[in-house]
Protein backbone atom coordinates (compact mmCIF):
# COMPACT_ATOMS: atom_id res chain seq x y z
CA UNK A 1 0.00 0.00 0.00
CA UNK A 2 1.41 3.08 -1.20
CA UNK A 3 1.28 6.06 1.05
CA UNK A 4 -0.75 8.59 -1.13
CA UNK A 5 -3.47 5.83 -1.73
CA UNK A 6 -3.63 5.36 1.83
CA UNK A 7 -3.93 9.28 2.39
CA UNK A 8 -6.45 9.64 -0.10
CA UNK A 9 -8.37 6.90 1.79
CA UNK A 10 -7.73 8.67 5.03
CA UNK A 11 -8.42 11.53 3.82
CA UNK A 12 -12.06 10.72 2.22
CA UNK A 13 -13.06 9.71 5.96
CA UNK A 14 -11.50 13.03 7.48
CA UNK A 15 -13.97 16.23 7.51
CA UNK A 16 -12.58 19.72 6.30
CA UNK A 17 -13.02 22.47 8.84
CA UNK A 18 -13.77 22.37 12.16
CA UNK A 19 -13.61 25.47 14.59
CA UNK A 20 -13.36 23.54 17.80
CA UNK A 21 -16.58 24.75 19.43
CA UNK A 22 -17.62 22.12 21.11
CA UNK A 23 -16.85 21.02 25.13
CA UNK A 24 -16.02 17.99 24.03
CA UNK A 25 -13.43 18.48 21.20
CA UNK A 26 -12.13 21.99 21.73
CA UNK A 27 -9.66 21.68 19.10
CA UNK A 28 -10.03 23.89 15.90
CA UNK A 29 -8.91 21.23 12.92
CA UNK A 30 -8.46 20.74 9.41
CA UNK A 31 -8.71 17.59 7.85
CA UNK A 32 -8.03 15.78 10.57
CA UNK A 33 -5.34 18.16 11.79
CA UNK A 34 -5.67 19.97 15.34
CA UNK A 35 -4.04 23.59 15.54
CA UNK A 36 -1.62 22.79 17.70
CA UNK A 37 -0.32 19.96 15.58
CA UNK A 38 0.04 22.07 12.84
CA UNK A 39 2.09 24.78 15.02
CA UNK A 40 4.38 22.22 16.21
CA UNK A 41 4.69 21.43 12.37
CA UNK A 42 5.73 25.28 11.45
CA UNK A 43 7.95 25.51 14.37
CA UNK A 44 10.36 22.73 13.28
CA UNK A 45 10.66 24.47 9.96
CA UNK A 46 10.72 28.07 11.46
CA UNK A 47 7.88 29.28 10.04
CA UNK A 48 5.07 31.52 11.35
CA UNK A 49 1.88 29.86 13.07
CA UNK A 50 -1.30 30.78 11.21
CA UNK A 51 -4.60 29.43 11.30
CA UNK A 52 -4.58 25.44 11.05
CA UNK A 53 -7.84 26.42 8.45
CA UNK A 54 -4.99 27.85 5.79
CA UNK A 55 -3.07 24.64 6.06
CA UNK A 56 -1.14 23.47 2.49
CA UNK A 57 -1.97 20.00 0.59
CA UNK A 58 1.87 19.52 0.71
CA UNK A 59 1.98 20.40 4.74
CA UNK A 60 -1.27 17.78 5.44
CA UNK A 61 0.82 15.27 3.57
CA UNK A 62 4.15 15.84 5.39
CA UNK A 63 2.40 15.78 8.64
CA UNK A 64 0.14 12.65 8.23
CA UNK A 65 3.48 10.71 6.11
CA UNK A 66 5.58 11.98 9.61
CA UNK A 67 3.57 11.76 12.42
CA UNK A 68 1.31 8.45 11.30
CA UNK A 69 2.22 6.52 8.44
CA UNK A 70 5.91 6.33 9.23
CA UNK A 71 5.43 5.17 13.03
CA UNK A 72 2.72 2.45 11.64
CA UNK A 73 5.09 1.45 9.00
CA UNK A 74 2.44 1.93 6.59
CA UNK A 75 4.41 0.31 3.73
CA UNK A 76 5.49 -2.91 5.86
CA UNK A 77 1.77 -3.64 6.22
CA UNK A 78 -0.21 -5.81 4.14
CA UNK A 79 -2.36 -2.81 1.94
CA UNK A 80 -6.18 -3.50 4.22
CA UNK A 81 -4.65 -3.56 7.10
CA UNK A 82 -2.19 -0.60 6.25
CA UNK A 83 -5.60 1.23 5.97
CA UNK A 84 -7.37 0.75 8.99
CA UNK A 85 -4.09 0.82 11.06
CA UNK A 86 -3.49 4.32 9.70
CA UNK A 87 -7.12 5.49 10.02
CA UNK A 88 -7.00 4.56 13.96
CA UNK A 89 -3.53 6.58 13.95
CA UNK A 90 -4.53 9.43 12.97
CA UNK A 91 -8.18 9.25 15.06
CA UNK A 92 -6.46 7.38 18.47
CA UNK A 93 -2.79 8.27 18.04
CA UNK A 94 -0.06 6.04 16.37
CA UNK A 95 0.55 3.80 19.84
CA UNK A 96 -2.93 3.17 20.71
CA UNK A 97 -3.14 1.91 16.61
CA UNK A 98 -0.28 -0.19 17.29
CA UNK A 99 -1.37 -1.98 20.81
CA UNK A 100 -4.79 -2.44 19.19
CA UNK A 101 -3.76 -4.00 16.05
CA UNK A 102 -1.02 -6.11 18.28
CA UNK A 103 -3.72 -7.07 20.80
CA UNK A 104 -5.97 -8.41 17.38
CA UNK A 105 -2.80 -10.13 16.64
CA UNK A 106 -2.22 -11.94 20.13
CA UNK A 107 1.14 -10.26 20.64
CA UNK A 108 2.19 -8.41 23.50
CA UNK A 109 0.68 -4.42 23.10
CA UNK A 110 3.37 -2.16 23.63
CA UNK A 111 2.65 0.12 21.19
CA UNK A 112 5.83 -0.64 19.06
CA UNK A 113 5.68 -1.44 15.26
CA UNK A 114 8.76 -3.82 15.46
CA UNK A 115 9.86 -6.64 13.42
CA UNK A 116 7.93 -9.12 15.91
CA UNK A 117 4.78 -7.34 14.92
CA UNK A 118 5.16 -7.13 11.20
CA UNK A 119 6.11 -10.73 11.11
CA UNK A 120 3.07 -11.78 13.51
CA UNK A 121 0.71 -9.42 11.02
CA UNK A 122 2.27 -11.09 7.79
CA UNK A 123 1.20 -14.39 9.31
CA UNK A 124 -2.68 -13.83 9.17
CA UNK A 125 -4.59 -13.26 5.87
CA UNK A 126 -5.60 -9.47 5.66
CA UNK A 127 -9.32 -9.44 4.66
CA UNK A 128 -9.47 -11.63 8.12
CA UNK A 129 -6.96 -9.37 10.14
CA UNK A 130 -8.51 -6.03 9.34
CA UNK A 131 -12.06 -7.31 10.70
CA UNK A 132 -10.76 -8.07 13.49
CA UNK A 133 -9.13 -4.69 14.18
CA UNK A 134 -12.32 -3.04 13.23
CA UNK A 135 -14.13 -5.42 16.23
CA UNK A 136 -11.15 -4.40 18.51
CA UNK A 137 -11.25 -0.73 17.57
CA UNK A 138 -15.14 -0.58 18.73
CA UNK A 139 -13.59 -2.35 21.77
CA UNK A 140 -11.45 0.41 22.48
CA UNK A 141 -13.40 3.29 21.33
CA UNK A 142 -16.30 1.19 24.35
CA UNK A 143 -13.72 1.00 27.09
CA UNK A 144 -12.71 4.90 25.85
CA UNK A 145 -16.38 6.21 26.30
CA UNK A 146 -16.70 4.24 29.82
CA UNK A 147 -13.44 5.62 31.67
CA UNK A 148 -14.61 9.20 30.25
CA UNK A 149 -18.09 10.02 29.90
CA UNK A 150 -17.32 13.58 28.04
CA UNK A 151 -16.02 11.04 24.90
CA UNK A 152 -19.60 9.62 25.02
CA UNK A 153 -20.97 12.38 22.29
CA UNK A 154 -17.95 11.32 20.16
CA UNK A 155 -19.25 7.69 19.78
CA UNK A 156 -21.94 7.84 16.98
CA UNK A 157 -19.21 10.08 14.70
CA UNK A 158 -16.58 7.12 15.51
CA UNK A 159 -18.80 4.33 14.75
CA UNK A 160 -19.78 5.65 11.47
CA UNK A 161 -16.34 6.47 10.52
CA UNK A 162 -15.19 2.69 11.16
CA UNK A 163 -18.74 1.69 8.73
CA UNK A 164 -17.10 3.96 6.15
CA UNK A 165 -14.26 1.82 6.47
CA UNK A 166 -15.63 -1.49 6.56
CA UNK A 167 -16.85 -0.88 3.06
CA UNK A 168 -13.38 0.61 1.77
CA UNK A 169 -11.49 -2.72 3.34
CA UNK A 170 -14.01 -5.37 2.05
Amino acid sequence: MSFADALAQVLAREGGWYPGDRPSDPNPTMQGIIQRTYDAYRDERRLPHRSVQQIEESEVAAIYRMKYWIPIRGEDLPPQTAIAVFDMAVNSGPVQAIKTLQMTIGATPDGLMGPSTIAHVAAFNDAALVQDFLWQRVAFYARLCRAKPIKLPELPGWLRRLELLREVVR
